[in-house]
């Protein structure tokens, strides 16, 4: 069962809230976001790659599939631990 992401968050200029479920966040973020504001397509390419070694990093931390992940699950120590192992 996937879990509906309820998060309010901030970038400075504009506040989102999100109340759809992680994977169709993350979809929309990847198909209108960047692709609107004509992202290269190596910065396109370069961020799936970085997103798909992120969630495998998660699914073996958390013992989740990628689809029953929520926002809230790719919390600050998960991220931290996640950018250690890039070093």
């Amino acid at each position: 069962m996937q879990r509906s992401a309820f998060t309010r968050f901030s970038t400075g200029y504009h506040e989102y809230q999100i109340t759809e479920s992680f994977p169709r966040c993350w979809q929309k973020f990847f198909t209108q976001r960047l692709i609107q504001h004509s992202t290269s397509v190596r910065v396109l390419w370069r961020l799936t790659v970085t997103a798909s070694i992120l969630l495998a990093f998660a699914h073996r931390q958390l013992h989740k599939s990628p689809s029953d992940m929520a926002i809230d699950d790719l919390d600050t120590p998960l991220i931290l631990a996640f950018l250690n192992t890039l070093r």
